[in-house]
C-alpha cells in the first residue's frame, strides 16, 4: 500500500476554511498590525486547527480588531447612534461576528455531504455564499442609510472596488486636482512609470504611496483635507484587496457581478425603505433590519420586492433562500454541480462513462462497482466497506477514493460504524 490513507485521500479531499483562517488572511493581505492579532489565542482560531479549538472571546477579538481598522476607513459606522429611545444599530463587528459564525455553522453542515464536489468547482460553493452575503449585507446598508439620512451618492464607491476600476477613480482624483500624469509623479516623489501603473493598468500603489499620493493631491486640492484624503484612498485600494480575495475564490466576472449587485440592491431598497413614514416605530424597524439583516422580521416583504424587480433566475432564487435557507441554498447548489459533472461525463462518452477510466485493478473495480450498487440501494455503510477494499487494493486510483469521500458524506462524519469500517481496512 503507497502512504497512509490521510496521505492517498488528501489529493482528493476538499478542504473549505474556518472562519478564523478566512479572517486571519482578510487581516494579512490588509496588512492590519494589531496586537491583537499577534496573540496567541487570537493565532489559534485564525490557524483553523480545529484540534485547538479557539474560545469564543479569541474569535471576539480578531474581529474587533479587524473592524475597528476598517472602521477607521470609513467601512463602518463610526460615530455613535445617540438617542435615548431608538436602540444602537450593530457596529462592523458585530455583524463580521455574526457572519463568521454563520459560515462556521454552515461549513460544518456542508462538509460530510461535499464529498462529489471536485476541488476546480469549489468556486460554485464560494459565490454560493457570497451572494447570500451581498444581499444580507445590501439589507443592512439599505438600513443605515435610511438611519443616518445619507443619500445615494454614497453608494457611488462600490462602482469603482473592482480591482480593474480601482485606477479609474485614482485617476479622477488626479484630474479634479488638476494635476497632469508628469506633475502628478512630480508632486508625489515618484516615476512617472509607477504613476501610469497606479492609472492605466490597476496596480495597487504600496501604503507608503498611498501617503504620498494623499500629500500630492492635498496640496492642491486642501492641505486641511489630507487626513480625508488618505483615509477615502485606503478605503479604495482595502476594499479593492477584498473585492481581489473574493475574485480569487468565485471568479472575475462573478465577482463583478457580485458588487453590481450589492450597489443595485441596496439602491432598490434605499428607494422602498424611504417609502415608509420615518417615526420611531419605524425606525425601531430600521436598526432592527440593519442590525439582523435577511434574519429580520423586515427583510421578508423587502426581499420578495427585489425578486419581483430581479430578471436573472439565479439571483431570484437567492433572494428565496436569503431569509431563511443558506444551507438549504448552498447544498442546492453543490447538488447541481454534481448533477452537470456526471450529465458532462456522460455527454462526452456517449454513455460509457467507465471506458474512461484505466482500469489497471480488475479485483479493485469489481468492488467499486458494488459499491455503486450499494448506495443506489441506500446501503451506505455496506457501500462504504466495499469502496474502502478497492482503495485498499488499488490505493493510486483516485476513482476509489472518491467514492470512499461520497460514501463516508452520505453516512455523515463522526458515525460509529464508519469509523469501525475505515478501521477495518486500514
Amino acid at each position: 500500500m503507497v502512504g497512509t490513507r490521510s496521505e492517498r485521500e488528501s489529493e482528493v479531499r476538499l478542504e473549505l476554511p474556518t472562519s478564523g483562517q478566512v479572517l486571519g488572511a482578510l487581516a494579512r493581505n490588509l496588512g492590519i498590525d494589531d496586537q491583537r492579532l499577534r496573540s496567541k489565542s487570537a493565532r489559534r482560531y485564525y490557524s483553523g486547527r480545529l484540534e485547538e479549538r479557539a474560545k469564543e472571546s479569541s474569535r471576539q477579538q480578531v474581529v474587533e480588531a479587524v473592524s475597528e481598522a476598517l472602521t477607521d476607513l470609513g467601512l463602518g459606522a463610526s460615530q455613535p447612534w445617540v438617542d435615548d429611545v431608538i436602540p444602537q444599530p450593530p457596529t462592523l463587528a458585530e455583524i463580521l461576528d455574526w457572519h463568521a459564525l454563520n459560515w462556521d455553522r454552515l461549513r460544518a453542515f456542508l462538509l460530510p455531504r461535499m464529498a462529489r464536489i471536485y476541488p476546480h468547482d469549489m468556486h460554485v460553493v464560494w459565490r454560493a455564499y457570497a451572494r447570500l452575503a451581498i444581499i444580507d449585507l445590501a439589507l443592512r446598508l439599505a438600513a443605515y442609510l435610511s438611519i443616518t439620512g445619507s443619500p445615494l451618492a454614497a453608494l457611488e464607491f462600490l462602482g469603482w472596488i473592482s480591482p480593474d476600476r480601482r485606477g479609474g477613480y485614482l485617476n479622477r482624483m488626479r484630474n479634479s486636482a488638476g494635476f497632469s500624469v508628469s506633475a502628478f509623479s512630480e508632486a508625489a516623489d515618484v516615476s512617472t512609470g509607477s504613476v501610469e501603473a497606479w492609472l492605466y493598468w490597476n496596480v495597487r500603489p504600496t501604503d507608503e504611496s498611498l501617503t504620498k499620493i494623499a500629500s500630492a493631491l492635498a496640496s492642491k486640492l486642501e492641505p486641511s483635507e489630507l487626513t480625508k484624503l488618505h483615509a477615502e484612498l485606503k478605503r479604495l485600494y482595502w476594499t479593492s484587496d477584498v473585492a481581489a480575495l473574493l475574485e480569487n475564490n468565485v471568479g472575475t466576472e462573478a465577482m463583478r457581478d457580485i458588487v453590481r449587485r450589492l450597489r443595485q440592491y441596496a439602491s432598490q431598497l434605499h428607494h422602498i425603505l424611504d417609502e415608509g413614514v420615518v417615526e420611531n416605530e419605524w425606525r425601531h424597524d430600521l436598526v432592527e433590519l440593519a442590525t439582523l439583516g435577511a434574519q429580520s422580521r423586515q427583510s421578508e416583504p423587502l426581499l420578495a420586492a427585489l425578486e419581483v424587480l430581479e430578471s436573472d433566475d439565479e439571483w431570484k432564487e437567492d433572494l428565496s433562500a436569503t431569509g431563511s435557507d443558506w444551507i438549504g441554498r448552498v447544498l442546492r447548489v453543490t447538488l447541481d454541480v454534481d448533477r452537470k459533472e456526471v450529465e458532462d461525463l456522460i455527454d462526452e462518452t456517449a454513455g460509457q462513462i467507465l471506458k474512461r477510466w484505466d482500469i489497471q485493478n480488475p479485483r479493485a473495480y469489481d468492488h467499486y462497482l458494488h459499491s455503486l450498487e450499494l448506495q443506489a440501494r441506500g446501503r451506505f455503510r455496506d457501500a462504504l466497506t466495499e469502496v474502502a477494499k478497492a482503495a485498499e487494493l488499488d490505493p493510486r486510483d483516485l476513482v476509489n477514493h472518491y467514492g470512499l469521500g461520497s460514501a463516508k458524506g452520505y453516512i455523515g462524519a463522526g458515525c460509529d460504524d464508519t469509523l469501525r469500517a475505515i478501521r477495518d481496512w486500514t
